[in-house]
């Protein structure tokens, strides 16, 4: 039987997931509206790159945002291997 406190934590976990996506897909348009992906790939990626990061240091510390980079990248490469980029 599922304890109440992970059936908690499964529901805002999914919010969290459904709301980044929202925040990836908003983020991706402006990208696409405003910047050149031929020559701006690598400046883009850059910069979204060192704005979370800043954002993540700032807010929480530099040994969580290390965990929360090896995690994001974890999930990065499992995306990446099962063709879901």
């Amino acid at each position: 039987m599922t304890a109440p406190i992970d059936v908690s934590v499964a529901k805002l976990r999914k919010q969290i997931r459904a709301s980044a996506e929202k925040i990836k897909a908003s983020i991706l348009a402006h990208i696409e509206r405003e910047t050149d992906p031929v020559n701006q790939n690598a400046e883009v990626s850059m910069a979204l790159l060192d704005l979370a990061l800043d954002r993540y240091v700032e807010l929480h510390g530099e040994p969580d945002a290390r965990r929360l980079v090896d995690s994001a990248f974890k999930r990065a490469v499992a995306r990446w291997k099962s063709g879901m980029n």
